[in-house]
């Protein structure tokens, strides 16, 4: 199962010279302050990063990445903005496809977290019109081209039900 890049070209290029150019740009701090490359990376537990058109966003979320060092895997959860789903909606299986080619879902992680006892669902739908996560990859994928990814939508509001979902990942 593959999720189409539907903002690609939209959100940030189609193209994938231009959209490699402009990941890599992002994501390659311009120091002002050259103590700042004294810093090492952190290993992080969450990032929280801005999804809007790079043009928009592009700036600090590509700096935000370029801090950390990224894992292999990244469960990234995005809000729904179009579709509501079952509350956490997980993308189990297949990949994503970007103009960079695609960020595969690690599906044995992604079966243990709908496993897991914090009300997480396999859903694709709430995935299919939303550009939350899909905007993010590139980004990611330029600094860590073996990503791989689980996807989850958020439909969920109540702060009770998110907090006991995080608990039980």
């Amino acid at each position: 199962m593959i999720r189409p890049a539907i903002v690609a070209g939209l959100f940030y290029p189609a193209e994938p010279g231009e959209l490699a150019r402009q990941a890599s740009e992002l994501t390659t701090p311009n120091y002002v302050n050259t103590e700042d490359l004294d810093q090492p990376k952190i290993d992080p537990i969450m990032l929280m990063l801005p999804h809007a058109g790079y043009v928009y966003s592009g700036q600090v979320a590509g700096l935000t990445i370029s801090k950390v060092n990224l894992p292999e895997t990244v469960i990234i959860m995005g809000p729904c903005h179009r579709v509501r789903g079952q509350g956490l909606s997980v993308w189990s299986k297949g990949s994503w496809a970007t103009p960079l080619g695609p960020v595969p879902v690690n599906e044995q992680l992604a079966a243990e977290i709908v496993n897991c006892d914090g009300d997480f669902t396999a859903e694709t739908t709430p995935h299919l019109q939303d550009h939350c996560i899909e905007v993010l990859l590139p980004l990611l994928k330029i600094v860590r081209p073996n990503i791989n990814i689980v996807p989850i939508a958020v439909s969920e509001q109540s702060a009770t039900k998110l907090r006991l979902a995080a608990l039980n990942l």
